[in-house]
């Protein structure tokens, strides 16, 4: 009988340890699979981000495509005879520029405001002369032709004309 109350002892002794290894291990599987999740959502949300900015690329490089046409555009209707003006082709040629510059504001291109007399900014303005001027110095005096954002982004700078010291 002695033989079986230490039999009985030492099974006691190896249950608790036996049990404590299945929890540490089920402890290591749990954080495991914890870890696992939290890589799985972040690989969610880097795949969403890459497909944004990858789907904002590409509309930004259509939308710069198309700005040449809008400037073109905007150029024959600057350039109309005043005596053309009320005619119905010219009354609908500036309802297409409106139009036109609807469809690219929509599409979330956003036209720079005029920039003369603020000073240059290498970040939104790209310099294609200079002027002297007694002055005024690297302040903008022309806007050749508009800058535009899209999402909060450059994408054409302003070309502008900036006045430097003599």
């Amino acid at each position: 009988m002695a033989d079986d109350l230490q039999n009985e002892e030492v099974e006691e002794t190896e249950v608790p340890s036996e049990l404590e290894m299945a929890l540490a291990k089920a402890q290591e599987n749990l954080a495991g699979w914890q870890r696992s999740q939290a890589d799985y959502q972040n690989l969610q949300r880097d795949s969403e981000k890459r497909l944004s900015e990858a789907l904002n690329f590409g509309q930004s490089i259509f939308l710069m495509k198309l700005l040449p046409a809008l400037d073109n555009l905007n150029v024959g209707l600057e350039h109309l005879p005043e005596d053309q003006k009320e005619t119905s082709w010219a009354k609908g040629l500036v309802q297409v520029a409106k139009q036109f510059d609807e469809i690219l504001t929509s599409a979330g291109l956003e036209k720079m405001p005029s920039t003369i007399g603020e000073e240059f900014n290498p970040e939104l303005h790209e310099a294609v002369g200079h002027e002297e001027s007694e002055e005024v110095d690297n302040t903008i005096i022309k806007e050749l032709k508009a800058g535009y954002r899209f999402q909060g982004k450059v994408i054409r700078p302003a070309l502008v004309v900036v006045a430097k010291n003599k």
